[in-house]
């Protein structure tokens, strides 16, 4: 079961939203160079009193390191409402060659029910319901930086059924106790049910804020720990994660505010 659990959330909430990478960077000037040291002073020359050596010279000190070109940037917290996200059938993004800059704000997207698919594969006989995805926040990109604030809430039903439930040893609160543990979820409720499993009411809410560097090459966006494939048009932009090559089961949509 505790592999179940662990599958189920093996999708982050947090990376729905654009640029989900946590880290912040922020630019440091580069140290000064260490000035040289003076030369030693000739000796004098021996005789019946010997003149005395020249002194040395003295180093030249060193110069200091540039200034940080940029500050990071400070990101607000998310406001207004949160924007439903459509779940069950979400298509792979054919991206286009964009140009990010600007704010954007979440405006909409959609989540796959593949994201789910590693849970059924655990336990086959496992339902899913009742499933709802929400997303509020803003990216702003500048010529080199991404600042990001958002917030992501799930949740959903999940009926466990007496076998999974027998593999941990028959008690609803192991399950719930493991999803909030190992799937790092806010909030858990399992009851017996008639059928001998369990019945489970998952929430979570996630809040991240972050600024990072970005390149852009045609479709593609790459921060330090991530990639997405992305389309603008007009004033709104759609995006896909495609990190190591796999493209995540959800799209995400902003519109230029």
């Amino acid at each position: 079961m505790k592999k179940l659990v662990a599958v189920t959330f093996s999708f982050s909430f947090a990376t729905l939203v654009w640029f989900g990478c946590s880290s912040t960077t922020s630019g440091g000037g580069s140290s000064g160079t260490s000035g040289t040291s003076g030369t030693s002073g000739t000796s004098g020359t021996s005789g019946t009193s010997g003149t005395s050596g020249t002194s040395g010279t003295s180093g030249t000190s060193g110069s200091s390191g540039d200034a940080a070109s940029d500050a990071k940037k400070e990101a607000e917290a998310p406001s207004g409402p949160f924007i439903d996200l459509t779940y069950g059938t979400c298509p792979d993004l054919t991206g286009c060659p964009s140009d990010p800059k600007g704010r954007w704000d979440v405006s909409g997207g959609c989540v796959s029910d593949k994201v789910f698919d590693q849970a059924k594969s655990a336990c086959p006989t496992i339902t899913i319901s009742n499933v709802k995805f929400q997303a509020r926040g803003y990216v702003d990109a500048d010529a080199v930086t991404i600042t990001r604030a958002t917030e992501t809430k799930v949740s959903a039903k999940f009926v466990v059924p007496s076998g999974c439930k027998a593999a941990v040893g028959g008690s609803c609160a192991t399950i719930a106790g493991a999803i909030q543990s190992i799937g790092k979820i806010d909030k858990a409720t399992c009851t017996d049910n008639a059928g001998g499993g369990c019945d489970c009411d998952i929430e979570d809410l996630n809040v991240e804020s972050s600024s990072n560097t970005y390149t852009v090459s045609g479709s593609t966006l790459t921060t330090p720990a991530q990639t997405f494939e992305m389309c603008v048009a007009g004033s709104k932009v759609q995006y896909q994660e495609t990190t190591g090559g796999t493209k995540q089961p959800y799209v995400v949509e902003m519109t230029k505010k």
